[in-house]
């Protein structure tokens, strides 16, 4: 269970991409995050994802619900600062890139209090 979570975790972050805009991605963003073609499929027959296969070739993916992958996102990088796969100024980075528009980077913020976690 806690692989699925972490999966869709990564996806999230794929699907959110460095803009924090949950968007179509190409498989190619997927497997950036690790995340194989079978793992993806995986979470589209769960529901947690849709595919757009208009070309079959190379499939593109998105999160069904917009904040769901934005709370994902935002879950996965502030987990990734508590287990020290990242820093807390590369968190800081990566949410400074998203557009104003994003809602990633207030879930972080709001994710890490809950949490404990020290961004600053």
């Amino acid at each position: 269970m806690v692989g699925e979570e972490r999966r869709a975790r990564r996806a999230a972050l794929a699907c959110v991409g460095q803009n924090g805009i949950p968007k179509w991605r190409p498989l190619a963003a997927y497997e950036a995050r690790e995340l194989k073609q079978e793992e993806v499929e995986s979470l589209v027959v769960s529901g947690l994802i849709s595919k757009d296969a208009t070309d079959a070739g190379d499939p593109l993916y998105k999160f069904a619900l917009d904040p769901i992958a934005e709370y994902l996102a935002a879950k996965e990088t502030v987990m990734a600062v508590r287990d020290s796969r990242m820093t807390a100024a590369a968190a800081r980075a990566a949410c400074a890139q998203f557009e104003p528009a994003s809602e990633v980077v207030a879930l972080v913020d709001r994710i890490a209090r809950a949490m404990g976690v020290k961004l600053d």
